[in-house]
């Protein structure tokens, strides 16, 4: 099993920063930094954060509490939606090139299509049946799928 390894604030900006995202600051309901950019795919206008495990004191938390996170946000009927969730990218020694993979992962499950709901779709595997497929980003709310097509 990985080691655990301290990460401070400077550290991470410095990261995140270069990668175009900036800190969102006095995000309600949060108890870390948290990093965020507009990413606009057709006429879709979401938001994608990185949730630290630093606290605004710059001090990483806990072992247990220190899993770094990539959320990808919407807005749906004026409130805030969350689209979707990665994979924890856990604070040890590779944690940069764990972080670059679940950023980098957004680009290819995106579409610009819009569910019959109005919220985004993400390209999904089905793996009974070994084919990818759009579905609503609201699932298992809304259980609307597309084919894809290439």
């Amino acid at each position: 099993m990985a080691t655990a390894t301290t990460i401070n604030r400077d550290e991470f900006e410095a990261y995140v920063t270069g990668r175009g995202l900036q800190l969102i600051p006095n995000l309600p309901n949060t108890k870390e930094l948290v990093y965020g950019k507009r990413v606009d795919k057709g006429n879709l206008k979401l938001s994608l954060r990185v949730y630290s495990s630093i606290t605004p004191d710059g001090v990483s938390r806990e072992v247990g509490a220190d899993a770094i996170r990539v959320c990808l946000w919407s807005i749906h009927g004026g409130k805030p939606l969350l689209v979707s969730s990665s994979v924890r990218v856990h604070r040890v020694e590779g944690w940069r090139k764990n972080l670059c993979e679940r950023l980098d992962s957004w680009e290819s499950l995106l579409s610009d299509r819009r569910c019959v709901c109005g919220v985004p779709m993400i390209k999904r595997h089905n793996k009974k049946r070994n084919n990818d497929f759009y579905g609503c980003a609201r699932y298992p709310e809304c259980k609307h799928t597309e084919n894809l097509t290439y």
